[in-house]
């Protein structure tokens, strides 16, 4: 019944069991293990935190969820942005895995390059059968952590959803930004858990998630500043997003 919205953010629970009413099929344009070999020092900082130094010195920072109200985490993105802006080489933020998560954990992150406030995205929300008025959303400039004012890129693809698209929009107001890649997926919901009784319930979207020009970019995705066009085959030995990004940040 609930199939045909074709959201991936409308789903059902039973017990433990979570039924997801359809399922994406789309290339995230990136192959982890890959990464893996090819990026010099790389380490895992956290589950959800990678880095590694490139070949001209430039810092590169994977990021894949955006969980909430986790120390160890933040610790971990804040030393690795902290090393980059010391180190003034660059930064390289690959976003291309990252499902998404919480929203004010991906403000945490991008306030660590921004001096003040900026609008990134905007909403309208559903409740009682009909749309509020349009509302802007603002990330704010971070104090307890590193400042990193040098050069850096982002990079997404098909995996990039949700919170994390909320986070490349913030992205996009920072200075100097470039964002490279392919389109992120276009799926953004801001679900709500209704118990349904009898150990059941149903997450449910209840917002249209907007660019700051107002159109809605559920499925249709973000589009990068700069499209590099691939296939699942030309990440086997390479990765040409990574290549176009190391280029740029030369």
């Amino acid at each position: 019944m609930l199939a045909p919205a074709q959201d991936v953010h409308l789903s059902m629970r039973a017990g433990d069991s979570r039924i997801y009413t359809t399922k994406r099929d789309a290339f995230w344009a990136v192959n982890f293990e890959l990464l893996q070999k090819i990026i010099p020092q790389w380490t895992k900082r956290h589950d959800f935190v990678y880095s590694g130094i490139l070949e001209n010195g430039a810092h590169y920072l994977a990021i894949t969820s955006l969980p909430g109200n986790d120390p160890a985490y933040q610790l971990a993105i804040n030393e690795v942005i902290g090393e980059a802006a010391a180190a003034s080489k660059g930064l390289i933020m690959d976003l291309r895995l990252n499902g998404g998560g919480d929203e004010i954990t991906a403000r945490k992150i991008a306030g660590l390059f921004l001096d003040k406030p900026a609008a990134y995205a905007a909403h309208v929300m559903r409740s009682g059968g009909k749309f509020s008025e349009q509302r802007q959303r603002f990330v704010q400039p971070n104090p307890a952590g590193p400042k990193f004012r040098g050069k850096v890129i982002v990079l997404t693809g098909g995996g990039t959803l949700s919170s994390c698209e909320s986070m490349v929009l913030m992205m996009k107001q920072v200075p100097g930004c470039l964002t490279i890649g392919q389109k992120t997926g276009g799926s953004s919901g801001n679900p709500k858990i209704f118990d349904l009784g009898n150990g059941t319930s149903v997450s449910v979207p209840q917002w249209k998630d907007l660019r700051l020009d107002g159109t809605c970019f559920e499925g249709e995705g973000l589009a990068p500043d700069v499209e590099v066009k691939a296939g699942p085959s030309d990440f086997e030995t390479r990765d040409p997003i990574l290549d176009e990004a190391l280029r740029r940040v030369r």
